[in-house]
């Protein structure tokens, strides 16, 4: 490159000196316009690094906000899964206490008909004459005894 620089008149008498410093001028003036230049494309650099640096953090953050949606619609599934199984297992402790109501009432009336239904009776019955069966109504039989010497003997089993 060439210096942008006037031209400066030579000294007089100091030929060499001059040149030197005219030397060094040029010298100066390369550097200053190397240096200016180097600034201007680590600038560029500097842009360029800082736009894409953008471009990527965009690109994440997105993901990172697809994600998090994603983790959020599994949340609120499995809090809808749960609240269906709390459901379900609410039903289900009412159906078993009802279940166990049902249990108690007929443990009850087994109960019942054990000590209330119809028992074996046995009778041993001696010294009979006569046995007579009456029929009084429809399902109602009736029996008359009638001893052989005045007096029966009966032997009563439940």
């Amino acid at each position: 490159m060439t210096s942008t620089l006037p031209p400066t008149a030579p000294p007089s008498g100091n030929a060499p000196r001059a040149d030197a410093t005219a030397q060094t001028r040029e010298t100066a003036s390369l550097f200053k316009h190397c240096v200016s230049t180097m600034a201007e494309m680590l600038e560029g650099s500097r842009m360029e690094i800082l736009e894409t640096t953008e471009s990527e953090l965009a690109l994440t953050n997105d993901a990172i906000r697809e994600e998090t949606n994603n983790i959020y619609a599994e949340l609120n599934a499995l809090r809808t899964m749960s609240e269906e199984q709390d459901t379900l297992r609410q039903q289900l402790v009412r159906e078993m206490a009802e279940l166990r109501e049902e249990l108690r009432v007929i443990g009850e009336e087994q109960e019942m008909l054990r000590v209330h239904g119809p028992t074996e009776i046995k009778m041993d019955l001696g010294n009979l004459g006569m046995v007579e069966v009456l029929t009084t109504t429809p399902g109602d039989k009736r029996v008359r005894m009638h001893p052989l010497d005045g007096t029966i003997h009966a032997n009563i089993t439940m």
